[in-house]
């Protein structure tokens, strides 16, 4: 995603960006690509190792599990199968995101409680 692509959505500059948990995120190409491109961008200091509240994870989760029973062998199908996959999880599962948002306190509570450790989710 570029800054053109963000400005679209907040063309006041107000946001934070928040990388997934890849560890690539944390190579010095990319941290310097926003250090000296666009320092303007605020980035997330999210552990690496921390717990996972980042929902998007359970949504790829649930695409890498469906995708694998695929069988895919290349690029082609890896497209054909992510996309197939996604409508599958969103048809029978219509409120996914809405129930990721809604599970967020109890994800905290629960990292809270476990001092900073994993949750369930």
């Amino acid at each position: 995603m570029l800054p053109t692509d963000l400005d679209s959505h907040f063309s006041d500059g107000n946001f934070i960006f928040q990388h997934d948990r890849s560890p690539i995120h944390e190579s010095r190409i990319i941290k310097s690509w926003f250090k000296d491109e666009h320092p303007e961008i605020e980035v997330l200091d999210w552990p690496r190792r921390g717990a996972d509240l980042n929902p998007i994870e359970n949504v790829w989760g649930l695409l890498k599990r469906t995708i694998v029973l695929q069988g895919v062998q290349n690029k082609d199908q890896l497209w054909e199968a992510t996309q197939v996959a996604y409508n599958k999880i969103m048809d029978e599962n219509p409120n996914l995101a809405q129930n990721l948002i809604d599970s967020m306190k109890k994800r905290v509570d629960e990292v809270i409680i476990r001092e900073g450790a994993w949750s369930h989710y």
